[in-house]
């Protein structure tokens, strides 16, 4: 399905800039409470970005839908009884 795709495409990247990023900041001999409380910051912003990709796309199909269920009456009335279901 094209959300959870999308979703786990951006999940994936945003995980590799983490880790990246961790890597980084464990290098930099950044005390160990701050680089914890770093990555538990990074993993929050990435599931809020997530969900947020998932809310947008399902809206933007559920919008797609709509407008195929208002112009499909004039095409085929029982094609649009399978798109309002």
């Amino acid at each position: 399905m094209v959300v959870i795709s999308v979703a786990n495409d951006i999940k994936n990247r945003m995980s590799m800039v983490k880790d990246r990023l961790m890597e980084k900041l464990a290098a930099a001999s950044v005390p160990s409470e701050a680089l914890e409380n770093a990555r538990l910051y990074f993993e929050s912003v990435i599931k809020d970005v997530t969900t947020a990709a998932q809310g947008l796309t399902k809206e933007a199909l559920q919008r797609i839908k709509s407008h195929l269920a208002d112009i499909m009456p004039s095409l085929s009335p029982s094609l649009t009884s399978k798109v309002k279901r």
